[in-house]
């Protein structure tokens, strides 16, 4: 299997001082998985060719996997931290909307194309 180097950022959460290394974008199978999260929770109408109504929860749940699969390291000073749910949801409300709104950025981006990145 090929692998290939996925650029990061980092972002510093203000509360807490941590520094999140965080990958720049989804691959492509990060993205699909992320899809079957919501198709498996959408109903599709073929006779509209649409998507029916989705849960607000499928939402949540594709920003907390999504979360989960580009999120490289965690570290204050010396200190290492695995990425965890758990350790995501004790963080303060200003730390956890920070990086929730970095993922939305990097899921949102992934999944356009680069003709539908230049016009946002």
């Amino acid at each position: 299997m090929n692998q290939i180097n996925i650029p990061s950022t980092e972002l510093v959460l203000p509360e807490t001082g941590y520094t999140v290394k965080i990958q720049k974008w989804l691959t492509t199978g990060q993205s699909r998985e992320l899809q079957r999260v919501m198709f498996g929770e959408a109903a599709f109408d073929p006779s509209q060719g649409k998507m029916g109504d989705v849960k607000l929860s499928t939402f949540l749940d594709m920003q907390e996997k999504a979360a989960e699969m580009i999120v490289q390291s965690i570290s204050k000073k010396d200190e290492v931290i695995s990425y965890s749910k758990e350790w995501i949801d004790v963080l303060p409300l200003k730390d956890g909307n920070l990086l929730y709104e970095k993922v939305n950025e990097i899921m949102g981006t992934s999944n356009l194309s680069e003709p539908k990145q230049k016009k946002s």
